[in-house]
């Protein structure tokens, strides 16, 4: 566990979560909130990617899934779209896109949202040792997944755990925090499924969202 020191210098922070949000759903905006407001982050770059490495392509079509964030981000200022993963003619991997933003924000913060069932897979990760030499890792509480950082976490990220939320602002990069968020159990493909099914979804995502899936009748087969 890293110690904890006192410093005068604080800096920018950015946070970064990403995904396919094929659909955005409750389940992404509100424990991705909840996690900001715990680690003082006012701005979050919602970035949905191209082609996923470790999940079939995605059902809906680029401009869509960027069209439903553009809608979450009007109704959540706290969001803005990055969609440089979408630009990419290759799969989307985490740590390319951390080195961009590090180049363009050379003395800011990075924090990456992640969720507790990702952060059990992070050693499978492409490159995952480089990861945290570009951001820090803030994990959110998801259903299903009782997990106890201080038994469960992988040697090299035990060894970066903090508690104190300041003290990513400390540093640019380097440290996993683990913040209580709410435990939604929905998921995309639960989404779709219902969708496919003619299944009432409306407590899932925002109604906004699913008007707009009703719209352009998406996953409806």
């Amino acid at each position: 566990m890293i110690n904890q020191h006192n410093t005068s210098q604080k800096s920018n922070i950015i946070g970064v979560y990403g995904g396919t949000f094929d659909p955005i759903h409750n389940a992404h905006i509100v424990p991705v909130q909840q996690a900001a407001r715990a680690t003082g982050i006012d701005k979050i770059k919602l970035m949905p990617c191209h082609v996923p490495p470790h999940k079939a392509s995605p059902k809906s079509a680029p401009q869509h899934r960027v069209e439903m964030v553009k809608r979450v981000i009007q109704m959540n200022p706290i969001f803005e779209l990055d969609d440089r993963e979408l630009k990419r003619d290759k799969a989307s991997y985490t740590i390319d896109t951390l080195e961009e933003i590090r180049r363009e924000s050379p003395n800011s913060s990075i924090v990456f949202f992640v969720g507790t069932d990702s952060i059990l897979s992070f050693h499978q990760w492409h490159r995952w040792q480089e990861i945290l030499d570009y951001c820090h890792l803030v994990v959110c509480s998801r259903p299903g997944f009782d997990f106890n950082p201080e038994s469960n976490l992988h040697p090299y990220l035990k060894a970066r755990l903090v508690w104190d939320a300041d003290l990513l602002r400390m540093k640019k990069n380097g440290m996993v925090f683990f913040t209580q968020t709410d435990e939604l159990p929905i998921s995309s493909t639960l989404i779709r499924q219902k969708l496919a099914a003619g299944e009432d979804v409306s407590t899932y995502l925002p109604d906004y969202i699913l008007s707009y899936i009703r719209q352009h009748h998406l996953y409806l087969a």
